[in-house]
């Protein structure tokens, strides 16, 4: 980074330091400048006209301040988008206000944004998102690529099995009608898949409504409502009302189908798993495995494809009635291993998977008391049943972390997937909501990180560098 850049970005981070709180302005300048199609300057630059240049220099010869130094005048620090190989964002907070950060992998600060700047994407090729649908560089610079046209709207920037692709929807009017125009574009600039909403599997659909629905789509949300979103693998799903079109990118393949209930289509490498009106598995075609007629689920939650397994209750409501008991099968239907014998139940809605190899198991007794363990892929114990139920389960390096907590107490305990207890961890905890942690894959808030044998999460409202060993560092 150029001298000059980096000093106004410590200008910044020196301005929040020294006022230990935000001023309250908004990021974004002037309306108009906005509207003009000018590349969009943060307001948290020229803060650094108010720090003395003595000051500056003296900052800029220490190097970047430390995430743990300007954490230090707020109440928390969160992980929300992390990208250790380039830059990741974290949320400083107080109560409900705070601002977003960038910082790298050494927990230095390279800026921290006005209050008012919401960030709503990693940090991938030198920029990230905001929630206005613009791009901020490193600097806090606001700004939208040169290749995109007034008239595209942003409305997804992330990184994915595919790579990091930015989306984008305009419309274009004519007499025979409207149409929505959706496009990925690479980190070159260049259209990487196009389509419109003239295609036959978008006929259901009111294209003016398409448009509307993808330029709104709340890019912080989860799940089924959401306009547009990744569903794993290569593959992408539209949401406009009742109906749902699902676009696979590198075969260029497409599939719609109208459901008033919650539909999911969930792909790990080029297979795929569909939740309504019936439990299937398809191809990376969208094509359904013959393996997969008629099959019912006995359970509500929804089952995860993960390293190849797939954990199951389910019957076949035609033919002969097959019956699949509870275990991990394969995607045609073989089991690999039998749970019949245990009363298996969800983590707060999340199915078991397998994570590095190993999955973790919340049983139940007869009499209803809780117990938790870790199975192998062989279908073996790495961690006997015991005692306890399971609030956090995080993927490190070769391994996992599974944070158990008793109901009503705030007696937390750590243990790794040979249930080994880490004693330094007791009443820690992880943030965020309870279940399996979303991998940084997801493109969503709330996650963690695997990156050169470390797991990077949010630990005690720090940001937190943690060993497969249990061993950890507050980067905050």
């Amino acid at each position: 980074m150029r001298t000059a850049q980096r000093l106004a970005a410590l200008g910044v981070v020196a301005a929040i330091v020294l006022s230990g709180c935000s001023n309250g302005k908004d990021s974004y300048s002037s309306a108009e400048k906005e509207e003009s199609g000018q590349p969009l300057q943060s307001a948290s630059i020229s803060a650094s006209s108010s720090v003395e240049s003595a000051e500056l220099a003296e900052s800029a010869n220490a190097g970047y301040p430390t995430l743990k130094e300007i954490a230090q005048n707020y109440n928390g620090c969160a992980l929300e988008y992390p990208n250790m190989e380039e830059l990741s964002v974290a949320w400083l907070y107080n109560g409900g206000e705070g601002n977003f950060c960038l910082f790298d992998v050494d927990g230095r600060v390279h800026h921290v944004f006005e209050s008012g700047t919401y960030i709503a994407s990693g940090f991938y090729n030198g920029m990230c998102m905001t929630s206005t649908r613009v791009m901020a560089k490193e600097d806090g610079t606001l700004f939208r690529p040169s290749y995109l046209s007034n008239d595209e709207i942003i409305i997804r920037y992330a990184k994915d099995d595919d790579g990091t692709l930015l989306w984008t929807v305009r419309r274009e009017d004519s007499i025979e009608g409207t149409k929505a125009i959706i496009t990925a574009w690479d980190t070159n600039g260049e259209i990487r898949f196009q389509c419109d909403t003239t295609r036959d599997e978008f006929s259901k659909m009111n294209s003016d409504t398409v448009y509307k629905d993808l330029a709104n789509n709340d890019y912080d949300s989860i799940g089924i409502s959401q306009a547009f979103a990744y569903c794993g693998g290569s593959v992408y799903r539209i949401r406009s009302d009742f109906y749902y079109v699902f676009m696979n990118i590198d075969t260029e393949k497409f599939f719609s189908v109208r459901e008033p209930n919650a539909y999911l289509i969930q792909a790990e490498g080029n297979l795929m798993i569909r939740t309504m009106p019936g439990l299937r598995a398809l191809d990376d075609d969208f094509n359904e495995l013959p393996e997969w007629e008629a099959i019912k689920s006995r359970r509500s939650e929804t089952p995860v494809l993960s390293e190849g397994l797939i954990y199951l209750d389910v019957r076949r409501d035609a033919g002969d009635f097959e019956d699949y008991p509870s275990g991990f099968y394969d995607v045609h239907l073989n089991q690999v291993i039998d749970l019949s014998q245990y009363n298996i139940q969800s983590i707060y809605e999340d199915e078991p998977r397998f994570i590095n190899g190993y999955a973790v198991l919340q049983m139940k007794n007869p009499e209803g008391v809780p117990f938790w363990g870790v199975i192998k892929r062989d279908g073996t114990w790495a961690a006997e049943p015991q005692k306890g139920s399971v609030r956090y389960v995080y993927q490190t390096a070769d391994g996992v972390l599974i944070t158990t907590c008793e109901e009503n107490t705030e007696q937390w305990y750590t243990y790794d997937q040979t249930g080994t207890k880490l004693d330094e961890w007791d009443r820690i905890k992880f943030d965020g909501s309870y279940g399996y942690a979303q991998d940084s894959s997801s493109g969503h808030r709330g996650i963690c990180e695997v990156y050169n044998g470390y797991t990077y999460a949010s630990l005690n409202s720090h940001v937190a560098k943690i060993s497969s060993d249990g061993s950890y560092e507050y980067l905050s």
